[in-house]
């Protein structure tokens, strides 16, 4: 799906779940689902991309769920070939994990949910409002260098043990609990806390490789 601020397009997204088995690109900066889930599934490599021009604007989604499938190539009969054309995926001796990989940014309103394959972040960045759970583990997320940053005016939870690279909250919700930390959480690099409050619940540990940095204020 392409989404560009050169189409006539009307959003008026407030619930529902919009499978794919391809990648979303919002290209408009007008472009902010109230509610409503985009689930990514089926195997292969997507990409989730939302356009963010420095302060003039940025495009978003709200909920995402990672739902990518894993295939694992069955074993070849003997005396049988594989026919010409068959996808990559469905070859013997061949196993691709099903990715959705964020290019350069995306802007998450909701929830991200990771059930089955991988979220890669890359080089990228990542905004999250909501609640972050990845129920697949250490598989399920692949933070690169990338860095992701909880922002928005509501409260969240990281519900699931993770592993960041670059951590940052910057959240508006002004009571204790802008950010609550569930599980483990380990940051690679830094962390910088620029507004909101983070509450870390027994029996999670928080580990930081890098520098912490809590604004003024």
């Amino acid at each position: 799906a392409n989404i560009t601020s050169g189409n006539t397009f009307t959003e008026n997204i407030t619930g529902g779940i919009i499978r794919t088995t391809g990648g979303v690109d919002v290209q408009s900066e007008n472009f902010h689902p109230e509610g409503g889930t985009i689930e990514f599934y089926g195997p292969g490599y997507v990409q989730l991309h939302t356009v963010i021009n420095g302060s003039s604007g940025r495009g978003s989604v709200y909920s995402i769920i990672i739902n990518k499938e894993e295939p694992t190539a069955q074993a070849s009969q003997p005396g049988t070939k594989t026919p010409a054309g068959t996808r990559i995926y469905d070859r013997p001796g061949t196993s691709l994990s099903g990715t959705v990989g964020v290019n350069y940014t995306a802007d998450i309103n909701g929830n991200v949910t990771i059930l089955s394959g991988k979220l890669s972040a890359g080089i990228s960045a990542i905004y999250v409002a909501g609640n972050w759970n990845n129920q697949v583990g250490v598989e399920g997320f692949d933070a690169g260098t990338g860095w992701v940053t909880f922002d928005g005016d509501q409260a969240a939870d990281i519900l699931s043990p993770e592993t960041f690279y670059w951590l940052e909250v910057d959240k508006t919700y002004n009571n204790y609990d802008a950010l609550e930390i569930n599980q483990n959480v380990t940051c690679m690099d830094n962390l910088h806390i620029l507004d909101g409050c983070v509450e870390l619940n027994d029996p999670a540990c928080l580990f930081v490789s890098g520098d912490i940095y809590i604004a003024p204020g």
